[in-house]
C-alpha cells in the first residue's frame, strides 16, 4: 500500500466487544480502478460508483476516533493509523495505539528464522489458532469485529502466561 497514492475503500469502527459503531464503503476521489487491492478485499469499481466519498464521512470517523484513549487495530502503527492521518484524522497526543499483532506473534510462537523474533500473523490465522469462528476476512467490519475477539482473547491469562512463556524462550535462545 503507497500512503500517497492509494485510498482507502472501505472502514468500520468497532468497540472492543465488537459493537459496529461506523462502517461504510467509499467511492475514491481519484483512483478509478485497483487490481492488487481487490484481489484482496473483492471491492470492485462497481462496488463503491454510488458509494459516498471519504470526505463526506471524515467528520464522523473523527468523532469516534479523536477521544479515544486506546484504539486497537491489527497492523495498526504501520497501516490503519498513517492511513488515516492522510485524511486528518489525528489521535489524542497520550493515545494508546494497542496492536494484537505484535503481541499475537509472540504468543503463536512461530519464530523467524536466525533473525530471532516471532513471526507476525495474518489476522485470520492468528483468529483461528486463538478459537475464533466465522469472518468475511478483509470486509472491514468483519476484520474489526475479529481483531476486537483477538485483542480480548490475548488479554485472558492463559495467554498472557503463554506470552511470558515464548518470551522466556526466545530469552534463553537470544542469551544462552
Amino acid at each position: 500500500m503507497n500512503f500517497v497514492e492509494d485510498e482507502i475503500l472501505e472502514a468500520a469502527i468497532t468497540t472492543v466487544d465488537g459493537e459496529v459503531l461506523f462502517e461504510s464503503r467509499f467511492k475514491p476521489a481519484y483512483t478509478k480502478e485497483w487490481p492488487g487491492a481487490q484481489r484482496v478485499n473483492g471491492i470492485s469499481p462497481e462496488d463503491v460508483e454510488d458509494a459516498p466519498e471519504i470526505i463526506d464521512k471524515i467528520g464522523e470517523m473523527a468523532a469516534l476516533l479523536q477521544n479515544a484513549e486506546i484504539v486497537v487495530a491489527y497492523n495498526g502503527k504501520q497501516f490503519d493509523i498513517p492511513f488515516l492521518g492522510k485524511y486528518g484524522i489525528k489521535l489524542r497526543p497520550d493515545a494508546v495505539i494497542d496492536d494484537p499483532m505484535l503481541y499475537g506473534a509472540v504468543v503463536y510462537g512461530e519464530l523467524c528464522g536466525e533473525d530471532v523474533y516471532y513471526k507476525w500473523k495474518r489476522l485470520a490465522v492468528l483468529a483461528d489458532y486463538l478459537g475464533y469462528k466465522g469472518a468475511n476476512w478483509h470486509d472491514a467490519a468483519a476484520d474489526c469485529i475479529a481483531t476486537a475477539y483477538v485483542w480480548r482473547r490475548l488479554q485472558e491469562p492463559d495467554m498472557i502466561e503463554k506470552y511470558n512463556e515464548n518470551l522466556a524462550k526466545l530469552d534463553e535462545i537470544i542469551s544462552p
